[in-house]
């Protein structure tokens, strides 16, 4: 049973990304490998959720789930940013744990 709850856990994590990935810039999409989204489209067609996200509020203040959230985070941190930035993040998260 605990497999099923955390399987839909990530086809709706990856249907709230998809739906924020909706209001990201084209230059931080195309960072984004295109068998990467095809991934993220297969387990959002999964999911039992409906998204809604407004574009005035921060991310932080959306209501998206912990592993959306990780996902979110998860994306940036492998495609998006510099190596500089890398450094800081990955000392932040050590820091955090």
């Amino acid at each position: 049973m605990r497999d099923k709850v955390q399987e839909m856990e990530i086809y709706n994590a990856s249907k709230e990304v998809l739906e924020l990935l909706g209001y990201f810039a084209p230059d931080i999409l195309d960072c984004i490998p295109q068998n990467f989204n095809f991934m993220l489209k297969d387990l959002a067609s999964k999911a039992n959720i409906c998204v809604k996200i407004n574009y005035n509020k921060r991310l932080d203040e959306q209501n998206i789930s912990e592993t959306g959230k990780d996902l979110i985070a998860l994306i940036y941190y492998s495609y998006v940013v510099e190596d500089e930035e890398k450094i800081r993040i990955k000392e932040n998260w050590e820091n955090n744990n």
